[in-house]
């Protein structure tokens, strides 16, 4: 069977193994990121504010539960169907969860509310400033929540080796930071003949120019269509 590494972080990491199993392939678990919540002490009183955003699952995850209530019955918009599922088992009112990445997330909102509205954004510390900069640009006041922070790891060949022991077939890219900490990896000799499998042409990007012939992007971002890649 072929030897599919996942390098996002867990718990989703052993999530996506399972997955892999039951599609045939042998998943190989290397988290090259970790998410570390942070405290969370302050945010905007809710009749304060027309609507939630919420950038990923994480940003659910380790939001305050007191938050969580309070913003319970504002209209929350999600990046995608994952973090709308994980959003609405929190008790959260998702009307949309369609964005697919940053720049639809603005799409969805800005068609819905006007200009002067604000919108609670919950987020991780790392991230790009496409969701506020687009809300903003169209009259639209954010209020920013960190709720968890991303670290990365860059192993060394020896590291990897012990842990993966032959050579990989394929890996899976889920985000611009795990890709580029691969990168910093990416000469190991398990790594020589790997196939790439990106969730974005964003994330692809990350990737050593000399991994681009053996790079594939998903058609839309996210895990079905990545996965979709390995069966062709």
């Amino acid at each position: 069977m072929q030897r599919i590494l996942v390098t996002r972080p867990e718990p989703d990491n052993a999530r996506t193994a399972e997955k892999l199993s039951a599609l045939g392939f042998t998943p190989l678990q290397l988290p090259l990121t970790a998410i570390k919540p942070l405290a969370v002490r302050e945010w905007p009183d809710p009749s304060y504010i027309d609507a939630v955003a919420v950038t990923s699952v994480n940003a659910v995850r380790h939001a305050p539960e007191a938050l969580l209530t309070d913003i319970a019955l504002q209209p929350c918009y999600t990046v995608g169907e994952r973090s709308g599922e994980v959003a609405g088992a929190a008790g959260l009112n998702v009307v949309d969860a369609e964005g697919k990445d940053a720049e639809g997330l603005v799409r969805r909102i800005t068609a819905d509310l006007a200009q002067g509205r604000k919108v609670l954004v919950l987020c991780g510390r790392v991230r790009r400033p496409v969701l506020q900069d687009g809300l903003r640009q169209a009259g639209i006041e954010t209020f920013v929540v960190e709720t968890y922070d991303t670290i990365t790891f860059s192993p060394s060949e020896e590291e990897i080796v012990a842990k993966l022991e032959a050579p990989v077939d394929g890996v899976l890219f889920y985000s611009a930071l795990a890709a580029k900490a691969f990168a910093r990896i990416s000469a190991c000799r398990l790594f020589s003949q790997s196939a790439y499998f990106a969730i974005s042409e964003r994330v692809g990007k990350m990737l050593p120019p000399e991994a681009r012939d053996r790079l594939h992007i998903a058609q839309e971002p996210n895990e079905e269509a990545l996965l979709s890649l390995l069966s062709r």
